[in-house]
């Protein structure tokens, strides 16, 4: 094990985590400053643009450590888009239109359409309201395409650090929104913008933004001297392996080391047999003591470190017994699997599994690579059983359908999303 595989993985996942806070207010903070010095006709584009880095960020962390926190940057980049185009539609109809002509106020000034703040931050709670009541069955919300697994630790504060800064996003633009309207609506002469406006519109948010990255700075830092140093056992550097133990369309969970419903089936191998695919299906065998199985091998996801991987497996048994080793696991539907992820009750890595065994199903089912409709019935949605998993002949590594699953032509503005994701993605 080298120098940097003794590191806490705690201690660089949470300055990673810090880091991703960092960027995604940042990126707020940084509209507000380009807000003062910059003509309103051109700030949509400046906004856009922003918007733009944050993909390619989000891009990024989708292949290492930080695959579960993308959250976060996913709301703020949507926050930018939506309104650049709120920005843009402003500019145009005034453009054609004078609301002077409408309504009877005071008098206005034209170099200012609008004030940012007031956009910004109402997206960004709409936006946040919409993950937080959707959970994992919200597109921005659902784990990335090459979701990191192997380490329950880490997957664990992922998962719920993902959740708290989200939560924190929404308090913040509850917060800034309902400040600065309240001025907005009190004390604000659109003539032009004096300090108390600049004060309330800029620097505010500003110093918001930047207590919260001593705050959530503080948060980690104690947060690592509480968790401890939890390193990686030699193990963890090489081959997981993760079986789905299946029987007449129900699966084996049992509860975890982290009070979580995860399959029983986990082993480690060595790198080498990686390819052995042959040795992993009988290595099942050795650690549940049955015999009589069929496997199924679906997908592999990267590990923790750039030397390991995980191995994605579906072993489809012929009794529902359970072996004595695995005494306290339980046979789940899919509806009660269901049921545990919406409540957060399942382990981050089989949340994972069954979002993407369910998504890539649903997805090759209904369409074909290019997001075209299989059947001339709109909004046409197959059935999903797992008994049928063993039969189904579709790639769980391709994440195309993965893709297709977002952008289809059940979806609104179908070209036009499959335009701007080739355009952002190259893909």
């Amino acid at each position: 094990m080298t120098q940097n595989q003794k590191k806490s993985i705690t201690d660089i996942l949470l300055r990673k985590l810090w880091a991703v806070w960092a960027v995604s207010g940042g990126a707020l903070a940084l509209v507000l400053v380009f807000a003062m010095f910059i003509p309103k006709v051109w700030l949509p584009l400046v906004v856009f643009v922003i918007g733009y880095a944050l993909s390619l960020i989000a891009n990024y962390m989708k292949h290492g450590v930080l695959s579960r926190c993308t959250a976060i940057v996913r709301v703020v980049k949507l926050t930018m888009y939506w309104t650049a185009l709120i920005m843009l539609a402003i500019n145009t109809t005034r453009m054609f239109y004078s609301l002077d002509n409408f309504f009877v106020w005071s008098p206005t000034n034209p170099d200012i359409p609008f004030i940012t703040c007031l956009i910004l931050f109402p997206v960004l709670t709409i936006l946040s309201v919409y993950v937080m009541v959707r959970g994992y069955s919200s597109p921005i919300f659902q784990i990335a395409e090459d979701t990191v697994t192997g380490n329950g630790v880490m997957a664990s504060i992922s998962e719920s650090e993902t959740r708290y800064q989200v939560q924190l996003l929404l308090i913040i633009g509850v917060c800034m929104s309902a400040v600065d309207w309240w001025y907005f609506f009190t004390y604000y002469y659109n003539v032009n913008m004096n300090t108390p406006d600049r004060f309330f519109f800029n620097y505010m948010p500003i110093g918001m933004y930047l207590i919260s990255l001593f705050f959530v700075w503080s948060r980690y830092r104690n947060m690592g001297f509480v968790l401890g140093p939890v390193t990686m056992n030699p193990h963890e550097l090489g081959l997981e392996v993760r079986y789905l133990v299946l029987f007449d369309g129900q699966l084996l969970l049992q509860v975890n080391e982290f009070e979580r419903w995860d399959t029983p089936a986990i082993t480690y191998i060595d790198t080498i047999y990686k390819e052995n695919h042959d040795l992993i299906a009988s290595t099942f065998g050795n650690i549940s003591g049955l015999e009589n199985y069929e496997v199924k091998r679906l997908y592999v996801t990267p590990g923790v470190t750039a030397e390991s991987t995980v191995e994605h497996y579906a072993v489809f048994v012929n009794s529902n017994h359970i072996p004595e080793h695995w005494l306290g696991s339980e046979w789940f539907s899919i509806g009660q699997i269901d049921s545990l992820i919406k409540h957060a009750e399942a382990a981050p890595d089989l949340a994972d599994e069954i979002y993407r065994i369910y998504t890539i199903t649903m997805a090759w089912k209904t369409y074909d690579r290019e997001g075209h409709r299989r059947y001339p019935i709109k909004q046409y949605r197959p059935s999903f059983r797992l008994s049928d998993l063993k039969d189904w002949t579709v790639d769980y590594g391709d994440l195309r359908w993965l893709r297709v699953a977002q952008i289809n032509q059940d979806k609104p503005f179908y070209k036009a999303r499959r335009f701007f994701s080739k355009l952002f993605s190259g893909r």
